[in-house]
């Protein structure tokens, strides 16, 4: 019965995003699909605070192959925000890129994950 609990709420947090501290990082996990090789693509993803306080969060980018529509997010009490970008695929094979969201004053660590795979065009 226990194992069944444990699986339970993992499978929950797969699907429900990430969850911390009052925020919500929608989808926790961006799958791409396939790519052609030195080619960008366009990813999104959602942050909602169900918090109290406002969150100060800065925004990450793993690499330079990675930017985001901004670095620096002040979240208001019970609202979201949008946080778009595009990512260079410079390998051929399966990849990983990550986004990490931090807050200001170090309370809580998030992370993003891009994934796919990358072709010859």
């Amino acid at each position: 019965m226990k194992k069944i609990l444990v699986l339970s709420a993992v499978v929950m947090s797969i699907f429900s995003g990430c969850k911390n501290n009052g925020l919500v990082v929608t989808p926790s996990v961006i799958k791409l699909g396939n790519v052609a090789e030195n080619d960008s693509v366009h990813f999104s993803f959602s942050i909602r605070s169900s918090s109290h306080q406002t969150q100060s969060l800065d925004i990450m980018p793993e690499c330079e192959c990675t930017v985001v529509s901004t670095e620096h997010v002040l979240l208001q009490p019970e609202t979201k925000t949008r946080i778009s970008g595009s990512v260079f695929i410079d390998v051929t094979d399966d990849f990983n890129k990550y986004i990490y969201i931090d807050a200001a004053d170090g309370s809580f660590f998030y992370t993003v994950q891009l994934t796919g795979r990358s072709c010859k065009k």
